[in-house]
């Protein structure tokens, strides 16, 4: 609670604290902790004390390691990069290219996400060489005051923005993802589509999609707000997903 705590401190701040000030109250209370060993009392209010410095250090030092920000061209853009995830939707299918390239510049820092062309019937998976061209837009700020942060949200996933392609794409080359989380978004991939050619697509397939992978983009609209209006939407989380598979 107390870490929990040090982090929300942090970002409620109107300003970037110091560099220093969480890790400095950080080590000025584990070495009180550490000097009053005979006094339980003073020594569980610097626990707390850390704990909540820690949570302080842990989430500027998130934003330290957050990349640059990206400025989108406000034009039609050829995008390039290679492909991180691949979503069906309930209309069509997005990816998120990381690495990107602008019109032929050098590598962004930060991912894109894109809604490819409803018509495109290019075969895509995690791990290959993707060109689109597409309109890109930054993240949208809060609906109302206190409300889901998008913005905030996207700069510590390490997305720069969003957008939706003009025309089909293009596979330049075919690869393969890199590391654990790669392949495993590789094989939910696979997944899905097994299940789609098993159940001939639609709902049925969409929801034993997300009930065996976990991903829920593909549920359309009207299927979604009846699981809402039926109390059932729980079985969508991760808590539901759980019990849907035991």
């Amino acid at each position: 609670v107390c870490q929990a705590a040090g982090a929300v401190l942090y970002f409620g701040q109107r300003r970037e604290p110091p560099w220093w000030s969480g890790g400095v109250v950080l080590l000025a209370a584990l070495a009180g902790w550490w000097l009053l060993r005979g006094a339980p009392p003073p020594r569980a209010a610097l626990a707390g004390i850390a704990a909540l410095a820690l949570g302080l250090t842990l989430a500027q030092a998130a934003t330290w390691r957050a990349p640059d920000l990206l400025e989108l061209p406000s034009r039609a853009t050829i995008v390039t990069g290679t492909v991180a995830a691949v979503d069906v939707l309930a209309e069509g299918r997005r990816v998120l290219l990381v690495q990107p390239h602008l019109n032929g510049g050098p590598p962004q820092p930060r991912s894109l996400r894109i809604r490819m062309h409803r018509g495109d019937r290019q075969s895509v998976a995690t791990g290959d060489h993707l060109r689109i061209r597409a309109i890109l837009m930054p993240p949208a700020p809060p609906a109302y005051p206190g409300g889901w942060d998008l913005q905030r949200d996207v700069f510590y996933t390490g997305i720069g923005g969003f957008g939706y392609a003009l025309n089909p794409s293009k596979r330049l080359s075919e690869g393969f993802p890199r590391g654990i989380s790669g392949w495993m978004q590789r094989a939910r991939e696979a997944i899905a589509a097994r299940i789609a050619g098993a159940l001939g697509g639609g709902t049925q397939a969409a929801i034993a999609t997300t009930l065996l992978t976990g991903t829920t983009h593909s549920i359309p609209e009207a299927d979604r707000a009846a699981f809402r209006d039926a109390g059932l939407a729980h079985l969508l989380a991760i808590a539901g997903l759980h019990i849907g598979i035991v």
